[in-house]
């Protein structure tokens, strides 16, 4: 995705030119196309292009169709023709790229715009005439966006590292981000970062800075009373696939895209889909296999999916990389909890290579989840013939019937809902967890009441800051190459008709999913129940690459402000894998420090100062253990 940067003063200071060119300079690896910048008179904003639409290849940003309103956007906005009807644009307009429209839909709607554009966005808006910095972040949080307020400088970034590159921000730690990284593997806040002084613009909002101050303001949030009634079956697949047609559609405006292809369902239905939309799009599959680790059907049913497409597909196998494995001169702007990071790095690069889209299925679990006790009034508010049919229909094609999910319903009728919470983990800082107040979050996580509105598992899971977690570190700037994710299921037209359907039976085992399919995949892979995996692949690589034996792993010091030193867990790999995975986040923490040590001066060779940290001096000597 392309890299998008800004610096305003609100005192009215000019900005120094030369240091927003260093900063948009040290996004070129987001933008290989170009970087330019422009300047104001106390504001300067800066943009590196990654062209990944048709309309792209004559972008040039930052932009202004009037000389007074000035974008830098990271943005693919979809649902093109039917906005351009909305702001009266000539059918001409449709060549131009996506930040023109969002400068047309400022010019009409101002700050309201929003409320009109669909799509994957981040950006931010000057406006001269009324001296106002306008900034939005899309519904889901699919494009990231960061911002610093420190004093009368505000200074903001698609990428992380380029607000620390600015000389006004610290580099102070965000205690309770990190402390939420060990215990629940990613931060629970969605308007917080790792940094204490850089912050996160939550997904749906929106931000006004001027001189009066900074003002966020949540502009979208799932409906909760929307539903969709028809009286035949046949109506919700057309309503369904006309939508993801146009959803996958309007993630296809360039001529080679690759989809990250699994076994299973979603993402084959992403390529079927893909290949209907834009049969000259030179599109391919890539899958990761385990071939001897762990038993694995992957590469079998992938295969049959891409050779029923016709299209080529190229298997990973990882069953030989060794878990924290360190990437040479290179570093994620926060923690990740991700073991085969050097897989994944490489991975990605050399899908880059050919392509700067790749198409993904996540999302289609959540929209398809099945609360319990709400798919029973889901049941009930449709007419009874309807559901006699709906369920013989289904009953005939999986010869099986539904799962009802009647041992959560009766926990929840007897009130003994089981917990949500994770454990703190005995390693975690005393100080640290008593400060942060982690046995009060870990108990009942942010967001975990799923509350009785209508698909409440569904919504808490679109909703929970776990996805917007997830595309960050899928982000460019935790990969290192200039490429993006586009996720079809996460549409805003696809997610609202989902969430308005009755649960029994089209979301039931992803059932209309499945009705959709019928003709467009192998019968073996629509009618695939859901398969996890058999076996837990981070305990079996740490016993094939003999982890078991007592090998020590050099602690940075500044672990032990976070893990208790005397309390170091014991990594091995006859562990549970539950134990495991929760462990070795003080690996994913400790691999995070060294590689922040090693790559201290950022591209535009800002050394972070580090004032506020605590190192404990006797601990340098200190290695973890992995028995």
């Amino acid at each position: 995705m392309s890299g998008i940067v800004g610096i305003l003063h609100l005192d009215g200071q000019p900005v120094d030119r030369d240091l927003i060119e260093s900063m948009t300079a040290s996004l070129a690896f987001r933008g290989p196309d170009g970087q330019q910048v422009w300047t104001g008179a106390s504001v300067a904003f800066g943009h590196s292009l990654l062209k990944t639409t048709f309309e792209a290849e004559s972008e040039s940003q930052p932009a202004s169709i009037d000389g007074q309103v000035w974008i830098t956007a990271d943005a693919r906005i979809d649902a093109r023709d039917d906005l351009a009807r909305e702001l009266g644009l000539p059918q001409s307009a449709l060549r131009r790229p996506d930040c023109e429209f969002i400068l047309h839909a400022y010019a009409r709607w101002g700050e309201s715009c929003v409320d009109h554009l669909l799509g994957d966005f981040a950006f931010a808006i000057w406006d001269a005439r009324s001296h106002k910095l306008f900034c939005a972040r899309d519904h889901f949080g699919i494009k990231p966006f960061y911002y610093a307020h420190l004093g009368n400088t505000f200074v903001f970034s698609n990428t992380l590292d380029c607000v620390r590159a600015h000389p006004a921000v610290p580099d102070e730690l965000n205690e309770l981000a990190i402390a939420d990284f060990l215990v629940f593997g990613f931060n629970q806040e969605f308007a917080t970062t790792t940094f204490a002084d850089i912050r996160r613009l939550p997904p749906a909002h929106t931000l006004v800075a001027t001189v009066d101050g900074v003002v966020l303001r949540q502009y979208w949030s799932l409906p909760e009373s929307e539903r969709v009634r028809y009286r035949r079956t046949r109506d919700y697949v057309e309503h369904f696939r006309s939508l993801f047609e146009a959803a996958t559609a309007d993630r296809l405006r360039t001529n080679r895209v690759a989809v990250m292809m699994s076994g299973g369902l979603d993402s084959p239905s992403v390529a079927a889909f893909a290949r209907k939309a834009r049969p000259e799009t030179e599109l391919t599959a890539h899958t990761i296999v385990y071939d001897s680790l762990i038993p694995d059907d992957e590469r079998h049913f992938a295969g049959l999916v891409a050779e029923a497409l016709g299209i080529p597909i190229e298997f990973a196998p990882v069953d030989e990389v060794r878990p924290y494995d360190p990437v040479p001169n290179f570093s994620t702007p926060e923690p990740v909890y991700e073991p085969v990071g050097s897989f994944t790095y490489d991975h990605c690069r050399g899908i880059a290579c050919h392509t700067p889209v790749i198409l993904t299925g996540h999302g289609g679990d959540p929209l398809f989840s099945v609360s319990p006790l709400m798919n029973w009034a889901s049941v009930l508010a449709i007419p009874p013939v309807h559901t006699s049919l709906s369920f013989a229909r289904y009953v005939w094609e999986f010869r099986a019937l539904p799962r009802f999910r009647l041992r959560s319903t009766l926990w929840h009728l007897l009130g003994r809902t089981p917990a949500t919470g994770e454990e703190v983990p005995s390693w975690l800082s005393p100080v640290v967890g008593s400060r942060c107040g982690m046995a009060e979050r870990a108990a009942s996580p942010p967001g975990a009441n799923p509350g009785h509105e209508l698909r409440p598992l569904a919504r808490r899971s679109l909703c929970s800051v776990f996805w917007p977690s997830m595309f960050e570190t899928d982000d460019s700037a935790y990969l290192g190459a200039a490429f993006e994710y586009r996720h079809p299921f996460f549409d805003l037209r696809v997610a609202r008709y989902l969430l308005a359907i009755p649960e029994l039976p089209y979301s039931m085992d992803k059932y209309l999913l499945r009705a959709t399919l019928r003709g467009m995949l192998p019968e073996t892979v629509r009618t695939r129940p859901k398969t996890p995996l058999r076996a837990d692949p981070l305990q079996a690589a740490f016993r094939r690459h003999g982890l078991g034996v007592k090998q020590p792993i050099q602690a940075n010091p500044r672990l032990y402000d976070f893990v208790s030193p005397s309390a170091i867990p014991l990594l091995a790999p006859d562990s549970s894998p539950e134990r495991l995975r929760i462990d070795s986040r003080v690996l994913s923490l400790n691999s995070w420090f060294q590689s922040q040590e090693k790559t201290r001066k950022c591209r535009t060779n800002k050394t972070p100062t580090h004032a506020n940290r605590t190192v404990r001096p006797n601990c340098a000597s200190t290695a973890i253990l992995v028995r």
